[in-house]
């Protein structure tokens, strides 16, 4: 007899000894081994069935939170680029130097210029308001009068010159929806140039579900705009508290949420996400109906139901035809159903009969395939989703490029002009040639981060030692006047975005140019003590303002910064949080300032690397 003779001989004797451990009634009975066998494949696919479901669900439900989500995000920034566009141009056309000449006909040109060339929306107003006795001095309407009260007028106020004033929407003398932009005018002290701009058109919603409106709210729970109903600055939920969306938005953070306040004043169930929108104290909440948002997963979660039940019912028909050879061919489909279950549905399910069983093999494999094409159309929809992000990403890079070439071109064109104009006039434009390099130096900052986010940016294990060596070489070439120290170890591995090198930089740039002294002196050192790095920024300078330093270390919020160290400062704060990390700022005696940064060091350290401590003074 051969090995695989005696191999299966002897499976068949055990599987004798097996059935003998049976009740005597299942053993004399081939129907009941039958339904014994047709239960535990029932229970089978069953459990199959409803693991599949479970995951099927739970990837639709997360490809709804996200699209949710990422429409917020979207109409937020769509408010962010409004808002930032409005606000440049005032400030803008309150420098200019021709209000200094207090021409009336000159202004009224001028204003009416600003509005068709430059915001080119003939909706929106500008005036020259003497703030003093609201009078209209000149206007793009060509018109003078005694400005009407306004709702802002108690709550207008300045800090500097730079500051523009930002009102919230109300309705105007004419009956119109507006909201204004209020910048002083640096040449004639106690007057102001008032911009008017429609608000209809914030009022729009991305309509990517069907029934779906949205609200933006401040910080206090009023709504600012609705697009589902005309915004009478009333709170957004009657409940004594802010609603969860609002209380979460305002510290910067995005969501989702299934249950929330608002559903107890509306008509039907919604689900909400939400996203701030920067620079300001406004939530934009995405309000889109359950039904609508989870209609493809009920869809889908239907069709499993009706496939399972589908293939449970083949099941039982199957029992009722069963003949010769049924046990062995059940065995070898639970077989298979288990290897579907442990998540392989690329197992064949095949079979050469023609009866009712090879019918329910048939069903369970177009189950199978089925359930395969309902999870890869679920993942399509997701990356569909990721690609929208990304297009969107991509959409705000470009608007950046724009504003930054465009800027570029400005001054160009102003350093053209005061080569042709007289010292007072070239006087205005240098200072409008400040204004640009200010702006253009905080649109570089921010882009760094943009692109951070953009890409995906995660901390990871970083050689920063070697970064700030090469960094400080560098920065050494560039101002020779200034002393450049390193000390400590040359190559030290930290958990960190791949961009900390920047913020380093930035920290270095900024010590440099706002020192006071003849020869600026910078000490950097990188440390390591048990598992964190710490580098130190170490100058002789005056040190960092008590008001920055409020604001980048979260002390005061984030869109008070006025100027492009300021925002530099707080984009090395972002950096360093994002890499997991913490930042100190203190006084170094007898002056300067002394910043600390303290990361984490990866868990293994790789080897053959320079971590001996070194020091050197590049100039």
């Amino acid at each position: 007899m051969s090995n695989a003779g005696g191999a299966e001989q002897g499976e068949q004797l055990r599987g004798i000894r097996r059935l003998r451990r049976l009740p005597a009634a299942v053993r004399s009975s081939y129907l009941l081994k039958v339904a014994l066998a047709l239960v535990l494949i029932l229970s089978l696919v069953a459990v199959l069935g409803t693991g599949i479901f479970v995951q099927t669900s739970e990837t639709l439900d997360a490809n709804v939170e996200e699209t949710v989500v990422n429409l917020a995000t979207l109409e937020a920034r769509e408010h962010t680029r409004w808002i930032d566009g409005n606000e440049r141009a005032t400030r803008l056309a309150s420098a200019n130097g021709i209000f200094a000449r207090d021409n009336a006909t000159e202004l009224d040109t001028y204003l009416e210029s600003v509005r068709d060339e430059r915001l080119q929306d003939p909706s929106y107003e500008i005036h020259y308001v003497d703030f003093r006795n609201r009078t209209v001095l000149a206007s793009s309407e060509n018109s003078t009068a005694q400005l009407p009260e306004q709702p802002w007028h108690p709550r207008l106020q300045f800090n500097t010159l730079d500051d523009v004033f930002i009102s919230a929407p109300y309705t105007d003398a004419t009956g119109r929806d507006v909201m204004a932009f209020i910048s002083p005018v640096n040449e004639v002290p106690g007057r102001l140039l008032v911009l008017l701009t429609p608000v209809d058109e914030r009022k729009e919603a991305t309509q990517a579900f069907k029934n779906s409106f949205t609200t933006v709210v401040d910080s206090s729970g009023i709504v600012i705009f609705a697009s589902n109903e005309k915004p009478d600055l009333g709170p957004y939920v009657s409940a004594p508290s802010r609603s969860t969306a609002v209380r979460r938005g305002v510290t910067g953070e995005r969501g989702f949420l299934e249950e929330h306040q608002k559903n107890a004043e509306l008509d039907q169930r919604f689900v909400v996400g939400y996203a701030p929108v920067e620079g300001t104290d406004w939530t934009v909440i995405k309000h889109v109906p359950a039904e609508d948002a989870y209609q493809i997963q009920t869809t889908v979660e239907w069709g499993l139901l009706i496939l399972l039940g589908g293939a449970l019912l083949g099941l039982l028909v199957f029992g009722l035809t069963i003949g010769r050879g049924t046990v062995q061919s059940v065995r070898t489909l639970s077989a298979k159903a288990a290897t579907i279950e442990a998540g392989d549905y690329d197992v064949e399910l095949e079979s050469d009969r023609s009866d009712e069983l090879g019918t329910l093999y048939k069903s369970i494999d177009g189950m199978r395939i089925e359930l395969v094409s309902q999870i890869e159309e679920a993942k399509a929809a997701r990356r569909k989703v990721e690609q929208t992000n990304e297009h969107l990403q991509l959409v705000d890079r470009l608007l950046r490029h724009n504003i930054y070439n465009r800027l570029t071109v400005a001054k160009l064109n102003a350093e053209r002009a005061g080569e042709l104009c007289s010292d007072d006039v070239k006087k205005e434009i240098q200072t409008l040639e400040r204004t640009i390099d200010d702006i253009i130096e905080k649109v570089n900052k921010q882009r760094l981060i943009t692109v951070a986010l953009a890409q995906n940016m995660t901390p990871q294990p970083t050689d920063v030692g070697t970064d700030i060596v090469s960094l400080c070489r560098r920065v050494a070439t560039e101002h020779p006047s200034a002393e450049i120290t390193f000390k400590g170890l040359q190559s030290a591995e930290a958990v960190a975005l791949p961009i900390f090198v920047e913020a380093v930089d930035e920290l270095v740039d900024n010590a440099i140019r706002h020192n006071d002294t003849e020869n600026p002196r910078i000490v950097v050192r990188v440390e390591v003590e048990n598992e964190k790095v710490e580098v130190y920024v170490e100058d002789n300078g005056p040190g960092i303002p008590e008001r920055e330093r409020a604001l980048i270390m979260g002390e005061k919020n984030a869109d008070q910064l006025q100027h492009s160290s300021g925002v530099g400062l707080w984009m090395v704060r972002w950096v360093v949080g994002e890499s997991g990390g913490h930042m100190t700022i203190n006084k170094r005696v007898p002056h300067g300032s002394v910043v600390c940064i303290t990361l984490h060091r990866p868990d293994t350290t790789a080897e053959g690397r320079d971590t001996r401590p070194s020091s050197m003074t590049v100039r």
